[in-house]
């Protein structure tokens, strides 16, 4: 337990909302529920790994939904771009 009483003083939740085959493809309405759902329930801040290919409009409605920093995948920093 933190000192001031919180046990979840500086936790986070990896919100993971993609398949495999979903790796590198847009991020869609589908995925933008699953966040919500997610942060709504969450009740300690949310990282987003970057298993979609997020591009920088994604950012702002990432973070109204509650998502704090990305997390970048290497699966997808290796990918040899098309």
């Amino acid at each position: 337990m933190h000192e001031d009483g919180d046990d979840q003083a500086g936790a986070m939740m990896e919100a993971s909302v993609a398949s495999f085959v979903g790796y590198g493809k847009p991020l869609d309405e589908t995925d933008l529920a699953r966040y919500r759902t997610i942060t709504d329930k969450a009740g300690i801040p949310v990282i987003a790994p970057s298993q979609r290919k997020f591009v920088p409009d994604d950012m702002q409605r990432l973070k109204v939904l509650g998502i704090a920093p990305l997390l970048r995948s290497s699966l997808l920093a290796r990918r040899p771009r098309a």
